[in-house]
This record gives structure tokens, sequence and C-alpha cells, in this order.
């Protein structure tokens, strides 16, 4: 996959960071050593992207079948209903 580079920029502690947009929402900040070439880039766009966890991990909330959230049950005050472990 190719991603799209905004920007190539160098701070004042002389790294450079490229700018690179991952979706239509997500762009990030990719940090080099000296300047990058594309393939550079996009090499470690493909690691970031590599990198991001696939599945959703720890609590969500949790949907009865018409896919409303479902209340904690105040009756069982060791157990709480409104969350579950996300699926693996």
């Amino acid at each position: 996959m190719t991603y799209h580079v905004h920007a190539v920029e160098q701070d004042l502690a002389n790294k450079w960071y490229a700018r690179v947009c991952i979706t239509e929402e997500e762009a990030v900040f990719l940090k080099f050593q000296d300047y990058p070439t594309m393939d550079e880039i996009q090499d470690a766009a493909v690691a970031y992207v590599a990198a991001q966890p696939t599945e959703p991990t720890g609590l969500i909330r949790a949907l009865d079948a018409d896919g409303q959230f479902i209340a904690d049950d105040p009756s069982t005050p060791d157990v709480d209903e409104a969350w579950i472990n996300a699926p693996a």
C-alpha cells in the first residue's frame, strides 16, 4: 500500500519528520535521523501500520441484540454487565 506524504521537515535538534496520511482520518509524524527518501518513508509507514493493534483490546461497552447499550444491573454489585472483554 502507498501512503501520501504531506511534508518533510527538520526540527531544531536536526531530527527529520515526515507527515504521512495513513487513512483519510489519520495522519502521523514519522521520525528519522537523516533526510529520508520516499522509499524510507513508505517503509516506515508500512512498519507503523503493522505495529498497530488490529483488534480492540481491553473492555468495550456491552450491546443488546438491537445495538443498544446494556446498563449495569444494580442487583449484582460484583458483576458489571455494562462492560465486556473485547473479542480477541
